[in-house]
């Protein structure tokens, strides 16, 4: 019994919980009002029950049996992973719909959970399966995580959208558009081996590191200009890219010297990367009140 229950709470990779939780908290940090109670039903919410079902979901129908990213030497999925994974993702449907009608920051989290939860669905489930489609792969992950997680951060604290916090939201849309083909690279056999046409597997490893490097530079371009009033932090966000393009640059280069747990150890050093990107948006934007 006890080892059911685990295989179906590691499927929800509770170690990919603080990084979802921290880019979340960027969001909220870039308010000027912060609610404890909110920004932890906010966490519930979109981590646990939203990115965790969102996992559960994808494991039950990829039967992994090698690692995949936050998860080593993953359990069999339980046979009843997926609807594990739907009730999940229904329940942060219905609890984000119970505070819907509070602010219209509320209003607007519902929405984001709300499109999310279909874009899980459409990114896991056959026959639609987009996670199976290069490109479609990309574009629901970039909204989810990047554009998603930060605005739904912000907007949970009861705000409305205004056009600083959707700049520095289409940047980080564009920073997980880097970041997604780097998750993919280490699992491109195995991912070759289920019949999934990822967009590393379409593209070649080293377009695909070509690629991370056009979508780091667009996106910093966009979190400079969203933060335009503060010339220092534009200058600590230049100097962000350029640690971003050079280790890409120093990973395409050693391409055909690589192995697997290199190309996963580099995935990792760019998942660190990530926080530090968010606490000097944070800084940045937070500069103007």
């Amino acid at each position: 019994m006890y080892s059911k229950a685990r295989a179906y709470f590691l499927h929800m990779r509770p170690k990919e919980w603080p990084v979802v939780t921290f880019h979340l908290a960027a969001g909220m940090l870039c308010s000027k009002y912060f609610d404890l109670s909110d920004a932890i039903m906010s966490v519930f919410i979109f981590v646990l029950l939203l990115n965790g079902g969102t996992l559960a979901l994808n494991s039950s129908f990829d039967q992994d049996d090698g690692d995949i990213a936050f998860l080593n030497n993953p359990p069999k999925p339980p046979k009843h992973l997926a609807i594990w994974g739907f009730l999940l993702l229904f329940s942060s449907l219905f609890v984000s719909m119970y505070k819907a009608n509070r602010t219209i920051g509320d209003k607007y989290f519902f929405e984001i959970i709300m499109t999310c939860v279909l874009m899980s669905i459409a990114y896991s489930t056959p026959p639609i399966r987009l996670k199976s489609r290069p490109g479609f792969d990309l574009f629901i992950n970039s909204l989810g995580f990047g554009f998603f997680a930060f605005m739904a951060g912000f907007v949970s604290m009861g705000n409305i959208i205004t056009p600083e916090i959707l700049k520095l939201s289409v940047g980080f849309a564009f920073l997980f558009g880097a970041l997604y083909p780097l998750t993919q690279i280490y699992q491109n056999e195995e991912d070759n081996r289920r019949g999934d046409r990822t967009l590393t597997l379409w593209l070649g490893t080293d377009k695909a590191l070509t690629l991370s490097m056009g979508f780091s530079l667009v996106a910093f371009l966009w979190f400079i200009w969203g933060t335009l009033h503060n010339s220092g932090y534009s200058i600590l966000l230049l100097l962000n890219l350029l640690v971003w393009l050079v280790l890409l640059s120093h990973w395409q280069r050693r391409l055909l010297t690589m192995s697997r747990l290199d190309h996963k150890k580099f995935m990792y050093i760019f998942l660190g990367l990530w926080p530090l990107t968010d606490l000097i948006v944070v800084g940045a934007h937070f500069s103007r009140y």
